[in-house]
């Protein structure tokens, strides 16, 4: 189960996806400075309404709008009744996606996207399925992020340095996947590997260069 330690009117939680975090907070004049935060803020208004600003734009949030916030964006808060105030956010490390979803910008979510989050906080306060929670995150990031282009990720990278380290040889799919160190990213799955090596494999096959020294 998840550990909690508590700081009322605060609650943190820590939960079982290394890297990813929960804070609760009622009626507390936490926020109300501008600050940043390290990590990718996701965040859904409980009660009250408060007004958010990020940078030099300020939006107004009521009871179960949500919000996401890019790391290291300027943002506070300015709740309209302090008596009333009550939010959740989840704080997931850029370790977690970095290498394959990219946020730029704070926004707002829409209703289907902030009943998402509250009800994948909720399991991640009770379930204990690991493999299980981190589909269900690395599937809200897509889709509230910006996909980055594979070419751009490290796996792919290894690839191509494997493929040219045995260009002599005869390099099948089954090579590939049994010589390659699995990436540690939790977005590339299975299918999603075994995808791109395809790819590379016929790359490889039709257009790249053969290098000088064979």
């Amino acid at each position: 189960m998840p550990k909690k330690f508590h700081e009322p009117p605060l609650e943190f939680s820590r939960t079982i996806i290394e890297g990813v975090e929960i804070k609760r907070c009622r009626n507390t004049e936490h926020a109300f400075k501008p600050h940043i935060h390290d990590e990718l803020f996701l965040g859904f208004i409980l009660e009250g309404e408060t007004h958010l600003s990020f940078n030099d734009e300020t939006i107004h949030f009521k009871q179960g709008d949500g919000v996401i916030i890019p790391p290291l964006t300027t943002h506070r808060c300015a709740p309209e009744d302090i008596n009333q105030w009550a939010y959740s956010m989840l704080y997931v490390d850029t370790s977690f996606y970095k290498e394959h979803v990219s946020f730029s910008q704070s926004k707002k979510l829409c209703s289907e996207q902030t009943l998402r989050l509250k009800l994948f906080i909720e399991a991640l306060l009770e379930e204990e399925n690991l493999e299980m929670l981190k589909t269900i995150l690395v599937e809200m990031l897509l889709e509230f992020g910006d996909e980055v282009e594979e070419k751009d990720s490290p796996y792919i990278t290894q690839v191509h340095r494997y493929i040219l380290n045995h260009w002599s040889k005869d390099i099948s799919l089954e090579k590939l996947e049994k010589n390659l160190v699995t990436a540690s990213s939790p977005l590339l799955d299975s299918s999603k590997r075994s995808m791109l090596l395809l790819q590379q494999l016929f790359i490889y096959k039709t257009e790249w260069p053969k290098p000088k020294h064979f």
